[in-house]
């Protein structure tokens, strides 16, 4: 038996009476790991001498769904113990495809009481720009995004959520949160954490930003015009060496110039949000500035693509997984947690291979020999970007052969 995420699978049961009496009060009940069957009920009552009676029960699927194999008892009862033997099927849900969430944020200070320096001063309320892309293979249904404040009294997120259009993969969503450093803020960095989430399939990537606090406050002086660069470079968030990085742009990038401070000059990304060069790496332009300069986009946070195959069931007590874990930026590690509802495991990690040493920064591949228990085990693959940004790949992989309800009695 079949069904995918989103759907409703109709069970039926039908029970025909051969004998001479009749059976009274018979009814059935569905057996399984899976709690979406679990003691749901066929109701016949009464069924006289070579009566037949139907009873279907309709379960709909979630969208959330992970693939997975379940076996489903029906077992059957009578008030006189003359009930039909049980019966036992297979049910197979298949899953949807996965949003995956890689996103891009920028620093911006452009606030009545700024600087426009791109860098964070105490006193200052200012922007974060976050651009997020579906990475995946799958379309997010229903995304939100959020900035919460983890740094005390001293900052306040102003504006902090965003519930998102339908995200299919490949598709980009821009926002603004805002935030507020008091002027008496006693701490020398402002950290917020930026989460991306889709409510439908519960899938997503969570970061800690540690955005420093500037001590000094310089001006900014007034520039217009065009500067042209005159090699590959680096455009950062604000007037540091230490400031994020918004993208990479190729030698002879014209831009539109409005300022300058430090060793840096302001220049205009589009139309509103600015970036800053390094100004020994440019040059006056005597052309106009392009209307939209090509910047290659960094995206600060890409959880790692992870290629895992499994099967859906197995009756061996172990199973070997290959794993291929990649990223644009670096993959830190990797490691594997099983657990087992019915033998009370609970998230146990069975492997960990570091990357830090590894023949490849932006690739992992291992083989993790995994136990299992009888019945499903929550089988869970982590790839890390960082200590923060992650990718999960979750199965649902079924033991057979055994009575995990039996086994979990004798083992205790």
């Amino acid at each position: 038996h079949l069904a995918r995420a989103g759907e409703t699978i109709r069970f039926t049961a039908t029970v025909t009476n051969r004998g001479q009496g009749s059976a009274g009060q018979v009814w059935a009940q569905l057996k399984s790991d899976n709690f979406l069957y679990e003691e749901r009920e066929f109701v016949f009552g009464r069924i006289g001498p070579g009566e037949t009676k139907t009873w279907s029960i309709p379960v709909r699927v979630p969208k959330d769904t992970l693939p997975r194999l379940d076996v489903v008892k029906v077992q059957f009862f009578e008030e006189h113990a003359k009930a039909p033997p049980a019966q036992v099927l297979k049910v197979q849900l298949q899953g949807m495809e996965r949003p995956r969430f890689a996103y891009s944020y920028q620093f911006i200070d452009d606030g009545a009481e700024s600087n426009r320096d791109g860098l964070l001063q105490k006193g200052e309320t200012v922007r974060l720009r976050v651009l997020i892309k579906n990475t995946g293979l799958g379309k997010a249904a229903k995304p939100f995004a959020r900035l919460h404040n983890r740094s005390g009294e001293g900052v306040m997120v102003n504006k902090g959520r965003y519930e998102l259009e339908a995200m299919a993969p490949g598709e980009q969503r821009a926002m603004d949160f805002t935030f507020e450093v008091k002027p008496d803020f006693g701490e020398s960095i402002a950290r917020v954490e930026l989460q991306v989430w889709d409510f439908a399939l519960h899938e997503g990537v969570t970061d800690k930003l540690a955005i420093p606090i500037a001590e000094s406050r310089p001006s900014i002086e007034a520039r217009s015009g065009t500067v042209v660069t005159s090699k590959e470079l680096t455009v950062r968030t604000g007037a540091s060496a230490s400031s994020a990085e918004v993208g990479r742009v190729a030698a002879g990038t014209r831009f539109k110039v409005t300022g300058r401070v430090a060793e840096f000059v302001r220049v205009e990304l589009e139309p509103n949000p600015p970036g800053f060069i390094p100004s020994q790496l440019v040059s006056e332009a005597v052309q106009p500035a392009e209307p939209n300069p090509q910047v290659s986009l960094v995206w600060q946070a890409t959880p790692p693509l992870l290629d895992v195959k499994a099967p859906l069931s197995v009756e061996q007590q172990s199973l070997r997984l290959a794993v291929t874990a990649r990223d644009d930026e670096q993959v830190l590690d990797g490691y594997v947690v099983v657990s087992n509802r019915v033998s009370k495991i609970e998230h146990r990690k069975v492997f960990y291979r570091s990357n830090r040493n590894g023949p490849l920064t932006k690739e992992m591949q291992f083989e993790a020999n995994v136990p299992l228990w009888p019945g499903i085990n929550i089988v869970t693959v982590v790839a890390r970007q960082s200590g923060q940004v992650q990718s999960l790949h979750t199965m649902v992989i079924n033991r057979l052969g055994d009575d995990p309800t039996r086994t979990a009695q004798v083992a205790q």
